[in-house]
């Protein structure tokens, strides 16, 4: 299995570029320098044209005197400035104008950049000061998002890798990195692997259909319980109005989900990724119980009473594996008109429908699951029959068959070993050589020497792995064929040396 990789390696990567970017900035020849506004050559800098067009004010003559009016924008780094002009023979202001003498007065702008705690507007040339954006406080800040991977189809997935960024609060989150292991079976779904991920706040606002971020849950085992009632519907009403039949309706559901051990081994073998569960398994119990009733009033004054009850039931086990049932009670119910009751009869079809003793299909098998019968004594000459629980049983079955096995181990006789070994060494095969009897002595009938060492040379199958998400096959074919021709010359090799060294431990014993 290959080792898993994350599906986000990004904010490492950010780090290098921006840390090199600083680099290149601070060995930089040119400088910034923040802009300004001047209304001539060399003179005064101010950091707007508005301010920069109240201190160029044109001078009182014996006519006139001025004062600032306004800048008004001409290009992104230009503004004519606005003086208001008053007559001092009659005190009258003229129309406010820029032309003095036929050239009119300017604000021109320099520089190459804002400066800090501004943000630049092309429409105006200006730099505005940043409003408090509430994202601001967001950078760099963790939350964790559970993302499906893909459903589990024989031990398969077809991995879904998360998305880029995600919303939280309104503030944007990006840069996804795998958190933990993955896991299956979130909240009662019994299919599907999932995976944690972990995003980081990048200090901004959400853009429009942004990803809302979904929190883990907390993989603990979870119980729901909800129970509503609809208002009562007339069906059939007398001359007066009065309702003789009316019918309501109830539904109760119970929700039990254990998700038992969460993460499993994740990877991926032969380009493909796998999940495989760990123990215990997944559970999840889901009841629904839907009582319908229907009241009938009679012209004696009686009342009847029908009420149907359907229970469906559905129990996951592991990965993919649900079972649901169904069952329906319908029970007729009678009251006289006195108050007093006039019988009762009901039907019950399916599985969950309750015996004389109580109990239901689904109760005896469960019993007959958690319950194992043992027959038969302990002696080895007679094996225990079990029945119930197989993994119980087999455990039973382990247990006997090691057990007389070691009793039948110690109650070997020692004698009697000794003894039948002392027979069988006392055959003519097995006495010593005499004097007479020495000399050369034919081994062809005692070694085998018709083959070396044989067998075919192992086939081994391409390797296939995945790195960074680039699949290659390594095939060891052309290297083991290579590896086996010399192995076969050192074999000649090896029966020669074996053959000359059982030609002497013969030897030995012969003399």
């Amino acid at each position: 299995m290959e080792k898993k990789t994350c599906f986000g390696q990004t904010r490492t990567t950010g780090f290098i570029w921006s840390l090199l970017a600083v680099l290149l900035l601070w060995h930089s020849p040119a400088s910034a320098e923040d802009y300004y506004w001047t209304t001539t050559a060399g003179g005064e800098r101010y950091r707007d044209p508005e301010t920069a067009c109240q201190n160029y004010v044109p001078a009182e003559t014996s006519t006139y005197s001025y004062r600032h009016s306004h800048a008004q924008y001409s290009t992104p780094t230009q503004y004519f400035c606005y003086f208001i002009r008053t007559t001092k023979s009659t005190g009258t202001d003229a129309t406010p104008t820029y032309i003095l003498s036929g050239t009119p007065r300017r604000a021109n702008r320099s520089g190459t950049t804002c400066w800090a705690g501004t943000t630049y507007n092309p429409s105006t040339g200006l730099c505005d000061a940043k409003t408090d954006d509430p994202c601001l406080p967001t950078v760099g800040e963790k939350i964790t998002h559970r993302h499906k991977l893909g459903e589990i189809l024989l031990g398969t997935i077809s991995t879904t890798p998360p998305p880029a960024s995600l919303c939280h609060s309104s503030c944007r989150y990006s840069d996804p990195e795998l958190d933990g292991k993955p896991y299956r079976f979130v909240n009662g779904e019994p299919g599907g692997a999932w995976a944690n991920f972990s995003y980081f706040g990048d200090g901004v606002q959400c853009e429009a259909g942004e990803q809302e971020a979904d929190p883990p849950s907390e993989n603990k085992p979870v119980a729901d319980k909800e129970n509503k009632c609809t208002n009562k519907v007339c069906l059939t009403a007398d001359a007066d109005g009065n309702c003789q039949q009316y019918t309501y309706s109830c539904t109760a559901t119970e929700k039990y989900t254990d998700p038992g051990a969460m993460d499993c081994d994740f990877g991926t073998v032969n380009g493909q990724a796998v999940c495989v569960p760990n123990s215990p398994t997944p559970k999840m119990t889901e009841k629904e119980v839907k009582t319908e009733v229907t009241e009938k009033t009679n012209s004696d004054g009686s009342k009847e009473t029908t009420t149907t009850t359907t229970t469906t039931t559905t129990n996951c086990t592991g990965v993919g594996s649900c079972s649901t049932t169904t069952t329906t009670n319908v029970s007729n119910g009678k009251t006289n008109a006195d108050g007093t009751p006039g019988g009762e009869s009901s039907t019950c079809t399916g599985p969950d429908c309750k015996a004389g003793d109580g109990k239901s299909q689904n109760d005896r098998k469960e019993e007959e699951k958690s319950e194992s019968k043992v027959s038969g004594d302990s002696s080895c000459e007679a094996p225990p029959v079990c029945t119930g629980d197989a993994i119980q049983c087999s455990i039973l079955r382990q247990n006997h068959q090691q057990r007389c096995a070691d009793q039948k181990w110690q109650e070997i006789d020692e004698q009697k070993l000794m003894d039948g070994v002392s027979g069988e060494m006392a055959g003519s095969e097995y006495q010593p050589f005499g004097e007479q009897e020495r000399g050369a002595f034919d081994l062809t009938g005692m070694i085998d020497t018709s083959s070396t060492i044989g067998g075919s040379c192992p086939a081994i199958p391409p390797i296939t792995f995945t790195i960074q998400g680039v699949t290659r096959s390594v095939d060891f074919g052309i290297a083991m064929a290579e590896i086996c021709k010399y192995a076969s010359w050192f074999s000649f090799l090896l029966v020669a040396f074996a053959m000359r060294r059982a030609a002497e431990i013969v030897a030995g014993g012969m003399a």
